[in-house]
């Protein structure tokens, strides 16, 4: 079945990934009619494996930019679009079978919806990426507007809407990071009607090592802060550290040699707590087993500590980008 809405995706660099997204787009049960492919200036061969596509897929066109970010790329796409509803998904994503039909059956139901979010996993097939997910994947959410039934999100990621939306807004920020956020803050804002889809599942490739993991949260951390929006994560980082400080100094000035332990038992804690929030990730072992294996625990402190020194770098790197553009006026 094919459905009159168009299918946006900024793209770079994906050449690892697109085959993966776009087997997920070829098995949907319900088809958009149009994807339109926003190349970010890829130096692999994104570009040519996406001209492939589209050679033997009419419904495929590519738009090549010499440098945009993912919010320009899907203003670009969402721009060059002709339907009046719009789906937004990501590189590095794999869709459910029934990702489409789900996001349009919302649609149905409920036909005074004008933006509707559906839900993403993470797809593990490591034990680094457990450790990952349970380290900082968001905990699942349930409500009345979901039916009861748990969900993450909102994601842009998952998301569809009407084209006059995002025209509303004025599009989404060129931003690297948080641009989604913010779309998606101005929308509700703006009073649109919102709606949710928690069978409307896209699955997400977690960063497969620390050095990329590090350097994910390191860009992340930079436009966060650029967006104004670290009262939301880098403070509270900010005040455990505070609070270690505060530690290592008492033990200085009292003798008291074991407060030095007390970032050791931070990030102890903070682990355990997200073994016991994320015990979802267990997937049918026993809970005492899974969460008490030491191996297990020390991973998910040192990928702890891995996203708390990419935030502080981050957050330098903002700072020290936003100081030399003062001294450079």
């Amino acid at each position: 079945m094919l459905e009159d809405v168009t299918l946006v995706i900024p793209v770079r660099n994906e050449d690892a990934t697109i085959a993966l997204l776009w087997d997920s787009i070829r098995e949907q049960s319900c088809q958009p009619s149009r994807i339109i492919f926003v190349d970010g200036g890829s130096n692999d061969q994104t570009v040519r494996m996406i001209r492939d596509l589209a050679a033997a897929d009419t419904r495929i066109t590519l738009i090549e930019t010499s440098g945009a970010m993912p919010g320009e790329g899907r203003n670009i796409g969402i721009a060059a679009a002709s339907t009046s509803w719009i789906l937004l998904t990501d590189a590095g994503i794999r869709l459910s079978q029934e990702w489409v039909a789900n996001l349009i059956r919302s649609r149905q139901a409920n036909p005074e919806l004008e933006v509707i979010y559906g839900t993403y996993e993470p797809i593990i097939s490591s034990f680094f990426e457990e450790c990952a997910a349970v380290s900082y994947v968001p905990q699942r959410w349930s409500s009345p507007i979901t039916q009861g039934r748990p969900m993450r999100g909102p994601t842009i990621t998952s998301t569809l809407m009407r084209r006059d939306v995002w025209a509303a807004v004025g599009g989404f920020p060129s931003w690297r990071a948080a641009e989604d956020l913010i779309f998606m803050r101005q929308v509700e804002k703006a009073g649109f009607r919102i709606g949710y889809a928690p069978d409307a599942v896209v699955n997400w490739r977690l960063s497969e090592s620390l050095p990329v993991l590090f350097r994910k949260f390191r860009l992340y951390s930079l436009h966060n802060v650029r967006a104004g929006l670290q009262a939301e994560w880098h403070y509270g980082i900010a005040r455990h550290y505070l609070a270690y400080a505060a530690c290592l100094i008492a033990a200085l000035l009292t003798g008291f040699s074991w407060l030095l332990a007390a970032p050791i038992l931070g990030y102890l804690l903070r682990a355990l707590r997200s073994l016991v929030r994320k015990r979802e990730f267990a997937h049918g072992q026993p809970f005492m087993l899974w969460a008490g294996n030491p191996i297990r625990v020390g991973l998910i402190m040192i990928i702890l500590l891995t996203i708390d020194l990419a935030t502080f770098t981050g957050w330098i790197d903002a700072r020290w980008s936003r100081q030399g553009q003062t001294l450079s006026q």
